[in-house]
């Protein structure tokens, strides 16, 4: 009879499809999100996009790269189960930027191909977005997210991308 159940179990847990899930998985980002917006000038983290239309002639004729940068953005951010999602924001209050895209969870950080074939990389900082916030653990509620991305015409031009959540 032992060798039965022995063997009955053995065969269970060799065809068993479960997944196991370990604690720092990268699901618990599944959901919507508002984007962080600049208030102060001692806001820690805020999200802010590069607004250059073209290349500078050269990268010694930008001397604060702070003046190709807006953080008048607003917008959300979503995230699927079936590692899928975008974004839907407005820069400067005129310009509409939708963009699906695919995720993935890696070594502790999030990593988003976009439709434009973009890379971007996000971080889980277990900072509260505020600390009039109650981080209290809830899902979606207990951390701030950084979704940065560089991106650039050459290798001595760079544009700046942060989405802060």
């Amino acid at each position: 009879m032992k060798k039965l159940l022995s063997l009955s179990a053995l065969i269970l847990f060799s065809c068993s499809k479960d997944i196991i899930v370990p604690t720092d998985s990268g699901n618990k980002i599944i959901g919507n999100y508002q984007l962080i917006q600049k208030t102060s000038n001692e806001q820690g983290e805020f999200s802010f996009w590069d607004i250059r239309e073209e290349p500078p002639n050269s990268l010694f004729s930008v001397k604060n790269y702070s003046e190709f940068l807006t953080t008048n953005i607003t917008g959300r951010l979503s995230f699927t189960s079936d590692l899928k999602g975008y974004f839907d924001i407005i820069v400067d209050g005129t310009k509409n930027i939708k963009v699906n895209f695919d995720w993935s969870f890696e070594g502790g950080k999030w990593y988003v191909i976009d439709e434009n074939s973009e890379t971007w990389t996000i971080i889980d900082t277990d900072r509260c977005v505020s600390d009039k916030i109650n981080c209290d653990g809830q899902e979606n509620t207990s951390a701030l997210y950084l979704m940065e991305k560089e991106a650039g015409y050459t290798g001595r031009d760079w544009r700046f991308y942060k989405l802060v959540f």
